[in-house]
């Protein structure tokens, strides 16, 4: 993707590291899982031809870091890493992080991890290819470099830092040139290598740890040239035993191809864990597949085979993948609506019946090449997608798009799709049913599910200005989510009620009701509550009752 002619050289600005890293004391905690909705880009950064910015992402309860591998801000390719957090405008940028000692072509940024105070960079152009990785964290609120973890048996090529997996004391660093992962563990601010791991059916070439995932006690390694054949690729699953790490399963699809890099990206959760395969050739070449395996009481097993929407050759599916919870982020380099490598990214949602395609993103103004959903990342509510190869303001200089998973449902709208409103008063999509305000009052929810967290908000807006409005919650949805006519609106709340409030709205028709303004122990962690707002309307507004109410909202709550 790099072309020299749209580079610039620029001068050193290492000065910034400290400031960029400040918050990684300070996290703030994201959402849970539902409907989507877009959360803007990545503003407040300069970016330059190469710097192919979006290459990595790693989120970590509200922060982001964004490697640019490419970035001339040290030395040509040297790479950067800039930091985000998001609050209530969005994601604000906090700064720009170099290397220590940058080098020219050691590809700072390329991987990253993120876990409570730490992150760790990987650099795997570092000594021609030899790697390194560096680990930064906080004391006493303030951001500081910690180690510089060399490979501990150099291997010329190696490409050490490749990958990473990092959890608290527990880091693990993929040398795929090799075909090893290390493991370092933490005492203190002190790195010490305890373990070299390597596929028992280990053989030259299979890049054994160009892929990471951490889950706990559970370790995923992707090897995309594995074979039996050529480049078909695996993933092994180690767990931790003791002081001992054992390798337990050697994932590979059941319809397995040459060519499919099976294993370049996966992603993993205690007892499930996600593969992609970008070359998989199932309906067109290069189509591209995700695969899912779950562990029980027999090991580990294909639960299912994703393929996108739209099936098209060359759009690598699988380019990345990530997970958090019953949702899966699958990247995809190629937009169905143009056909060129403009990218895509896809949401895929777990059920009884299996995995179901929930939403399919493209990034506002695509263009080819830019290569959307070949990185992302899923935490807490929080999906990150990058396009490293996007054109402004230069050739390849990178970009990255953000969404909101919002922490449950709609249900129960007025327009249309659930009972009829009481006068044929439809309202606007997804909203309540029509008001004297406008096109129906609209209820969503901020913040995560978490009981412990205690930061949930309910955000209502299109109501009547400068009235009382009143949230209800319930156990049931009324006859069945489809509601039934009440007042000028619906109800969509069944069972015992409980009746949260009353506040007056504000000059724009908004109120806000926070699960922290609540008495303690109004909600506990298993339960669901679904959710609307009543609101005063006048006696001329579209049915002559005087009151309406919004779509419903139902969500589970967490510990």
């Amino acid at each position: 993707m790099q072309n020299e002619s749209g580079r610039r050289r620029r001068a050193t600005r290492g000065g910034q590291a400290c400031a960029a890293l400040a918050t990684l004391c300070g996290l703030v905690s994201g959402g849970g899982a539902a409907s989507l909705e877009q959360g803007g880009g990545f503003e407040g950064v300069t970016l330059h031809g190469g710097d192919r910015f979006g290459s990595a992402i790693a989120l970590g309860e509200g922060r982001a870091a964004l490697g640019a591998p490419g970035s001339d801000d040290a030395a040509l390719d040297a790479g950067a890493v800039h930091l985000y957090q998001r609050g209530a405008a969005g994601w604000q940028h906090l700064g720009e992080l170099l290397a220590p000692a940058p080098l020219a072509g050691e590809r700072f940024g390329e991987a990253l991890a993120l876990d409570g105070r730490r992150l760790a960079i990987g650099a795997p152009g570092h000594g021609d290819d030899l790697g390194v990785v560096q680990v930064y964290g906080c004391a006493g609120g303030a951001p500081a470099h910690r180690a510089t973890l060399a490979h501990p048996r150099p291997v010329t090529g190696a490409r050490f830092g490749a990958a990473l997996a990092l959890d608290d004391a527990r880091l693990f660093v993929g040398a795929p040139g090799e075909g090893a992962v290390y493991l370092f563990e933490r005492s203190g601010e002190s790195w010490t290598p305890r373990a070299r791991l390597v596929a028992a059916d280990h053989a030259t070439g299979d890049a054994f740890g160009a892929a990471l995932a951490l889950a706990g006690d559970t370790l995923v390694v992707g090897a995309p040239n594995a074979g039996p054949s050529a480049w078909q690729g695996a993933a092994y699953v180690f767990e931790r035993h003791g002081a001992r790490w054992f390798e337990v399963a050697r994932l590979a699809p059941l319809d397995g191809h040459t060519s499919q890099f099976f294993g370049l990206a996966v992603a993993a959760q205690p007892a499930r864990v996600a593969v992609g395969a970008r070359g998989d050739a199932e309906g067109a070449l290069w189509s591209g597949a995700a695969y899912v395996f779950e562990r029980d009481a027999h090991g580990w097993r294909q639960a299912d085979k994703l393929k996108a929407p739209d099936v098209l050759g060359g759009a690598h599916f699988g380019a990345a993948v990530a997970l958090d919870g019953i949702e899966l982020a699958v990247g995809a380099r190629w937009d169905p609506s143009a056909n060129v490598n403009a990218g895509a990214a896809y949401v895929y949602r777990a059920g009884a019946g299996g995995w179901t395609c929930v939403a399919s993103l493209l990034r506002p103004g695509a263009q080819a090449n830019d290569w959307f959903g070949a990185s992302l990342d899923l935490e807490r509510g929080d999906l990150v997608v990058g396009a490293p190869g996007v054109d402004q303001p230069e050739l390849d200089a990178g970009a990255a798009s953000a969404w909101r998973v919002a922490p449950g449902r709609s249900f129960c709208a007025g327009d249309g799709s659930a009972f009829p409103c009481s006068c044929g008063n439809l309202g606007d999509l997804g909203r309540g049913c029509a008001s004297s305000a406008g096109e129906g009052g609209l209820l969503a929810a901020q913040g995560s599910t978490s009981v412990a967290a205690n930061d949930l908000a309910w955000q209502a807006s299109g109501l009547v200005p400068r009235g009382p409005a009143l949230l209800v919650a319930g156990r049931d949805a009324y006859l069945g989510g489809a509601g039934f006519p009440f007042g000028d609106g619906l109800r969509c709340v069944g069972g015992a009620l409980a009746r949260l409030g009353p506040v007056e709205t504000d000059a724009g028709g908004a109120a806000v009701w926070t699960l922290a303004a609540l008495p303690k122990g109004s909600f506990q962690a298993g339960q669901t509550v679904r959710l609307q707002v009543w609101y005063r309307d006048a006696t001329s507004g579209p049915c002559g009752t005087g009151f309406n109410t919004t779509n419903g909202y139902e969500l589970t709550f967490d510990p």
